[in-house]
Parts: structure tokens; sequence; C-alpha cells
């Protein structure tokens, strides 16, 4: 399994080269190491559905309380992400 390092590691590329900063001490700790623990769930050879939406669970929170940390929801972090991999603005979703 990967180390919290190597993930931070990653982390960190993935988001210079979208030119995004990466986020400050515990909170991206917190994130890579979430990550890592949903990563062993999934690797299981027969992998529990409760433990794997737990684990999914706790990786969403801790990027929830990242975004929030820098001003902005999960759902615009999405959609910055999409907007910077495709290269054109996401679809927004249709409210009542």
């Amino acid at each position: 399994m990967p180390e919290v390092s190597s993930i931070l590691a990653l982390l960190d590329l993935y988001l210079m080269e979208r030119g995004i900063p990466m986020p400050s001490g515990a909170s991206a700790r917190k994130v890579a190491e979430e990550s890592i623990e949903l990563v062993e769930v999934c690797s299981r050879s027969d992998p529990d559905r409760k433990a794997i939406m737990h684990e999914l669970a706790d990786v969403v929170l801790a990027a929830a309380v990242v975004a929030h940390h820098h001003g902005f929801t999960v759902e615009e972090a999405i959609r910055a992400k999409c907007e910077l991999d495709t290269g054109r603005e996401a679809r927004r979703s249709v409210r009542p």
C-alpha cells in the first residue's frame, strides 16, 4: 500500500499541474490518509460494500474540510476540476 508521504507528493504534483495551491498541513495529510484507507478496503479480495461507503465518506468529508478552509464548496471544486481538465465550462446543475 502507498504511504501518506507518497500520496501527498502525488496530490501536490496533481494540483501543481492544474495551478491549484496545495492545502496546508493536517488537512491535506488527512485527505491522503483517508484515501489510503479507501484503497486498502477496495483492494480486498471480497470488499465489503458498507466498509467502502464508510471509507469513501471519510475521503469526501476530509476533502470538504479542505474546500471549506479555502473558501469554496466541494461542488465548486468539482466544477473547477472539470473545467480545467476539459478546457470548457462544466454544466451547472439544474435547480427548481
